[in-house]
């Protein structure tokens, strides 16, 4: 069986590297264009059923193989795997692409996946990369929050610090300063019944931030500090 499942998985790979290579004839030759479609990959999302970020990656494997001679025969031939071909293919070039399709076949496919993104972060243009740095969050129906982030490893450690250090402070139920009371009964920060310490309302412009609203002010503090 272990022989069975291993001459399956070549054909596999040889029929991808083919039907690839179809795709890649069919987008230099525009035959989705005229239809209503954006780019080959929605057509190949519309009339293949698959998911529009696997097809965008689906083309831009196959434009990269049509340049790549070596990696190609391989492909073809069913002795290096798709996701190996797919990870190579971002990176390798006609000078360095046996280096990489050694590499491909001495390594597993997410070997390879960490080497490729290793030698992207080392060699990648600055300018790119800064470009690409994004943050966007949403709220879902259940009112939690979705957060996505894109930034440099360096931004991101210090984005983990920052939610590491706000979901700590969360989650302490030490007294603040402040919210001990004195021996009179009051606390030191109190102030008269008509002051907005009491509950009163506040002075038109005065900013008013709970002691205790760890939750809200935390944010503030993650992006500024």
């Amino acid at each position: 069986m272990e022989e069975v499942i291993c001459r399956w998985a070549g054909r596999i790979a040889a029929a991808t590297c083919g039907w690839l290579l179809a795709v890649a004839a069919f987008d230099r030759r525009g035959g989705w264009s005229g239809i209503g479609m954006g780019s080959c990959a929605h057509w190949l999302a519309w009339r293949c059923g698959i998911g529009l970020r696997t097809a965008r990656e689906q083309v831009a494997t196959a434009r990269a193989l049509e340049s790549l001679p070596v990696i190609l025969a391989a492909f073809a031939a069913g002795t290096v795997s798709c996701a190996k071909v797919r990870a190579v293919t971002r990176v390798a070039e006609l000078a360095t692409e046996e280096m990489w399709l050694a590499r491909a076949r001495r390594c597993s496919a997410g070997q390879v996946e960490r080497l490729v993104r290793s030698y992207r972060q080392a060699n990648g243009d600055p300018k790119v990369r800064r470009a690409a740095r994004r943050v966007a969050w949403t709220f879902d129906g259940d009112g939690m929050l979705c957060l996505r982030a894109v930034l440099s490893p360096d931004e991101g450690a210090r984005l983990i610090t920052a939610l590491d250090a706000a979901r700590a402070s969360l989650e302490d139920t030490t007294p603040l300063a402040g919210d001990t009371p004195s021996p009179d009964g009051e606390t030191p920060n109190s102030e008269g019944p008509g002051d907005a310490g009491a509950g009163g309302a506040p002075v038109d412009g005065e900013r008013v931030v709970a002691a205790r609203d760890r939750q809200r002010c935390w944010s503030a503090w993650a992006v500024t500090g």
